[in-house]
Protein backbone atom coordinates (compact mmCIF):
# COMPACT_ATOMS: atom_id res chain seq x y z
CA UNK A 1 0.00 0.00 0.00
CA UNK A 2 1.27 3.45 -0.88
CA UNK A 3 1.28 6.13 1.79
CA UNK A 4 1.75 9.89 1.58
CA UNK A 5 5.28 11.11 2.18
CA UNK A 6 7.10 14.40 2.44
CA UNK A 7 8.86 15.54 -0.71
CA UNK A 8 12.09 16.63 0.95
CA UNK A 9 13.50 18.20 -2.22
CA UNK A 10 10.71 20.82 -2.09
CA UNK A 11 11.37 21.78 1.55
CA UNK A 12 12.56 25.36 1.84
CA UNK A 13 11.44 26.23 -1.69
CA UNK A 14 8.46 28.32 -0.55
CA UNK A 15 5.83 26.09 -2.12
CA UNK A 16 2.44 27.84 -2.00
CA UNK A 17 0.37 25.45 -4.13
CA UNK A 18 0.55 22.00 -5.68
CA UNK A 19 -1.55 20.78 -8.62
CA UNK A 20 -1.78 17.22 -9.89
CA UNK A 21 -2.66 15.75 -13.25
CA UNK A 22 -3.15 12.10 -14.13
CA UNK A 23 0.56 11.36 -14.20
CA UNK A 24 2.40 14.60 -13.43
CA UNK A 25 2.48 17.21 -10.67
CA UNK A 26 3.35 20.89 -10.47
CA UNK A 27 4.41 22.95 -7.44
CA UNK A 28 4.25 26.75 -7.45
CA UNK A 29 6.60 28.75 -5.21
CA UNK A 30 6.29 32.17 -3.61
CA UNK A 31 9.24 33.34 -5.73
CA UNK A 32 7.39 32.50 -8.97
CA UNK A 33 9.19 29.29 -9.87
CA UNK A 34 7.42 26.16 -11.09
CA UNK A 35 8.62 22.67 -10.17
CA UNK A 36 7.37 19.61 -12.04
CA UNK A 37 7.66 15.84 -11.69
CA UNK A 38 5.95 12.76 -13.08
CA UNK A 39 5.56 11.30 -16.55
CA UNK A 40 7.46 13.04 -19.29
CA UNK A 41 6.82 10.90 -22.37
CA UNK A 42 3.99 13.17 -23.53
CA UNK A 43 5.70 16.53 -22.89
CA UNK A 44 3.93 16.80 -19.51
CA UNK A 45 6.94 18.31 -17.74
CA UNK A 46 7.62 21.35 -19.92
CA UNK A 47 11.27 20.29 -20.02
CA UNK A 48 12.69 19.20 -23.40
CA UNK A 49 12.68 15.41 -23.56
CA UNK A 50 16.20 15.42 -25.01
CA UNK A 51 17.42 17.15 -21.85
CA UNK A 52 15.71 14.47 -19.76
CA UNK A 53 17.08 11.69 -22.00
CA UNK A 54 20.59 12.99 -21.28
CA UNK A 55 20.19 12.43 -17.53
CA UNK A 56 22.06 9.40 -16.22
CA UNK A 57 20.83 9.71 -12.64
CA UNK A 58 17.99 7.23 -11.95
CA UNK A 59 17.12 9.24 -8.82
CA UNK A 60 16.15 12.06 -11.19
CA UNK A 61 14.82 10.37 -14.35
CA UNK A 62 13.54 6.82 -14.86
CA UNK A 63 13.85 5.52 -18.40
CA UNK A 64 12.00 2.96 -20.49
CA UNK A 65 13.70 -0.21 -21.72
CA UNK A 66 14.62 1.68 -24.90
CA UNK A 67 16.49 4.30 -22.87
CA UNK A 68 13.99 7.14 -23.33
CA UNK A 69 12.98 9.33 -20.39
CA UNK A 70 9.67 8.14 -18.98
CA UNK A 71 9.29 9.57 -15.45
CA UNK A 72 10.88 12.66 -13.94
CA UNK A 73 11.20 11.42 -10.36
CA UNK A 74 12.84 14.49 -8.82
CA UNK A 75 10.84 17.75 -8.71
CA UNK A 76 12.69 19.98 -11.15
CA UNK A 77 12.34 23.69 -11.83
CA UNK A 78 11.06 24.44 -15.33
CA UNK A 79 13.64 26.62 -17.07
CA UNK A 80 12.49 29.82 -18.71
CA UNK A 81 9.45 30.43 -16.50
CA UNK A 82 9.52 33.25 -13.98
CA UNK A 83 7.12 35.30 -11.90
CA UNK A 84 4.39 32.63 -12.12
CA UNK A 85 1.48 33.40 -9.78
CA UNK A 86 -1.07 30.71 -10.59
CA UNK A 87 -1.84 27.82 -12.88
CA UNK A 88 -3.84 24.70 -13.54
CA UNK A 89 -2.97 21.12 -14.39
CA UNK A 90 -5.06 18.93 -16.66
CA UNK A 91 -4.53 15.20 -16.99
CA UNK A 92 -1.56 15.64 -19.37
CA UNK A 93 -1.11 19.40 -19.87
CA UNK A 94 -0.43 22.52 -17.78
CA UNK A 95 -1.24 26.22 -18.08
CA UNK A 96 0.41 28.85 -15.87
CA UNK A 97 -0.03 32.62 -15.59
CA UNK A 98 2.69 35.11 -14.72
CA UNK A 99 2.40 38.36 -12.73
CA UNK A 100 1.85 40.31 -15.97
CA UNK A 101 -1.22 38.20 -16.79
CA UNK A 102 0.34 36.23 -19.64
CA UNK A 103 -0.44 32.51 -19.92
CA UNK A 104 1.98 29.76 -20.90
CA UNK A 105 0.99 26.19 -21.77
CA UNK A 106 2.63 22.85 -22.53
CA UNK A 107 1.91 19.14 -22.70
CA UNK A 108 -0.45 16.81 -24.54
CA UNK A 109 -2.60 18.82 -26.95
CA UNK A 110 -4.52 16.30 -29.11
CA UNK A 111 -7.75 18.24 -28.57
CA UNK A 112 -6.17 21.71 -28.63
CA UNK A 113 -6.44 21.87 -24.81
CA UNK A 114 -3.21 23.87 -24.51
CA UNK A 115 -4.90 26.84 -26.21
CA UNK A 116 -1.98 27.11 -28.61
CA UNK A 117 -3.87 26.20 -31.80
CA UNK A 118 -2.10 22.89 -32.27
CA UNK A 119 -2.97 19.26 -31.72
CA UNK A 120 0.73 18.35 -31.46
CA UNK A 121 2.33 17.90 -28.04
CA UNK A 122 3.90 21.14 -26.80
CA UNK A 123 7.29 20.33 -25.29
CA UNK A 124 8.15 23.61 -23.54
CA UNK A 125 6.12 26.41 -21.94
CA UNK A 126 4.80 28.53 -24.80
CA UNK A 127 2.93 31.81 -24.43
CA UNK A 128 -0.72 31.74 -25.44
CA UNK A 129 -0.94 34.73 -27.76
CA UNK A 130 -4.16 34.68 -29.76
CA UNK A 131 -6.90 37.24 -30.39
CA UNK A 132 -8.90 36.08 -27.36
CA UNK A 133 -6.16 36.98 -24.86
CA UNK A 134 -3.68 39.22 -26.69
CA UNK A 135 -4.66 42.47 -24.92
CA UNK A 136 -6.03 40.88 -21.74
CA UNK A 137 -4.47 40.50 -18.30
CA UNK A 138 -5.34 36.95 -17.24
CA UNK A 139 -5.86 36.09 -13.57
CA UNK A 140 -7.02 32.46 -13.48
CA UNK A 141 -6.62 29.19 -15.38
CA UNK A 142 -8.58 25.95 -15.29
CA UNK A 143 -7.74 22.70 -17.03
CA UNK A 144 -9.72 19.57 -17.80
CA UNK A 145 -9.18 16.52 -19.93
CA UNK A 146 -9.97 18.04 -23.30
CA UNK A 147 -10.26 21.74 -22.55
CA UNK A 148 -8.80 24.69 -20.68
CA UNK A 149 -10.28 27.94 -19.42
CA UNK A 150 -8.62 31.31 -18.87
CA UNK A 151 -10.22 34.20 -17.02
CA UNK A 152 -9.68 37.92 -16.59
CA UNK A 153 -11.43 40.68 -14.64
CA UNK A 154 -12.79 42.18 -17.87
Amino acid sequence: MLTPRIIHSLEGKGVVAVEGGSHHNVAFTSSGEVYVWGRCDGSQTGIPVNDLNDSIDEDVVLKSESGKAKILVQPTVIPGLKDIVTGAVGPEHTIVINKDGKAYAWGFSANYQTGLGTDDDVEIPTMIDNTAVKETKLIWAGAGGQYSILASKK
